[in-house]
């Protein structure tokens, strides 16, 4: 409650409330006498020193705390800390150590580590190390992939190098490499270096398609397409591409420029995706070539366009043009 105040006993003086009565001193203040008097002021004194000492040696401990107990994960730290989840087959601890947005890429680590367990297979990690930074065009592709299926890209990515093994096969061993990036000053596992998060331009989804025409390789070809087109009638003509070959016909391409589209061109391409495969695409794009056709001394250039579509962050080849 509020201190009661009252006039010291002075015969004949009146009541003064600024005049503290002896009752209402603090116990660790009993013995006061004069507002004056010394003893008190520096008695004052080294209290509020030593309460100032305990608040600064307490917000110091505070600091120490956070410095020592809550550093930043290293690359390593987060390599094994990503594995003893995924061993452990827990897909929401792995989480906190994989990049966001990319559970899609991880959900098939998880799926491979639930297929070990179900066949009482356990794994196990060695040789944990960082293993070098990626060199700038390594960098630069993988942020564009990450950029374009998830609006995200880190600011330095590092190899860490480790050793697999397992219970069922103790003295087979795989070594492979992680790569794991920095992204918001903390470390993701971002992928295997074997099985890459990757993105490829359309200019380069463009340029490997016709390279792999210019060598009759249907494989090569297919693997730029949608595998839900695969077998679409667009691409139904690929089966004599290699019969070209046998023939003596030799092909030879140039060329590659992006053109441009019109908005009703794109749209068009848009429609006929969704119509016939269920396919969304995002963008559309036009590259022209010019293929020509050698056979017996003699030639014969034409023109090509090949159209690439943009389908869940990745480009394919969508159809292609003759003229």
């Amino acid at each position: 409650g509020q201190q009661q105040f009252a006039q010291q006993n002075t015969p004949g003086s009146e009541y003064n409330p600024y005049i503290p009565s002896p009752d209402s001193v603090p116990y660790f203040q009993q013995g006061y006498t004069s507002p004056d008097q010394h003893p008190k002021k520096k008695k004052g004194k080294i209290i509020a020193i030593i309460i100032s000492c305990v608040v600064l040696l307490a917000g110091l401990g505070v600091g120490a705390y956070f410095l020592f107990f809550n550093k930043t994960l290293s690359p390593t730290d987060v390599v094994e800390k990503y594995l003893d989840a995924m061993i452990d087959c827990d897909m929401s601890k792995a989480s906190e150590y994989f990049l966001p947005k990319t559970n899609e890429y991880h959900q098939k680590v998880f799926d491979s580590a639930m297929e070990l367990k179900k066949h009482y297979i356990t794994l196990s990690y060695s040789d944990v190390k960082e293993d070098g930074n990626l060199t700038a065009a390594e960098t630069e592709k993988l942020n564009y992939s990450l950029n374009e299926l998830y609006n995200i890209s880190c600011t330095k990515f590092v190899f860490v190098s480790l050793t697999l093994s397992s219970d069922h096969s103790k003295d087979e061993t795989e070594s492979g490499r992680l790569i794991v990036g920095q992204y918001d000053d903390k470390w993701y596992v971002i992928c295997s270096e074997d099985t890459p998060i990757e993105v490829i331009p359309p200019q380069e989804v463009a340029d490997r398609f016709m390279e792999a025409f210019e060598s009759l390789d249907v494989q090569k070809m297919l693997k730029q397409i949608h595998v839900s087109m695969q077998n679409s009638s667009t691409f139904d003509d690929f089966s004599s591409i290699e019969e070209l070959g046998k023939m003596g016909i030799k092909l030879s391409v140039s060329g590659g420029k992006e053109i441009s589209m019109s908005d009703s061109d794109i749209g068009s391409y848009k429609e006929e995706l969704l119509d016939k495969h269920g396919l969304a695409v995002d963008d559309v794009k036009t590259f022209d070539y010019t293929i020509t056709l050698s056979f017996m001394g003699q030639s014969n250039p034409s023109d090509l366009k090949l159209i690439i579509g943009k389908i869940d962050g990745k480009w394919y080849v969508i159809d292609t043009d003759y003229e």
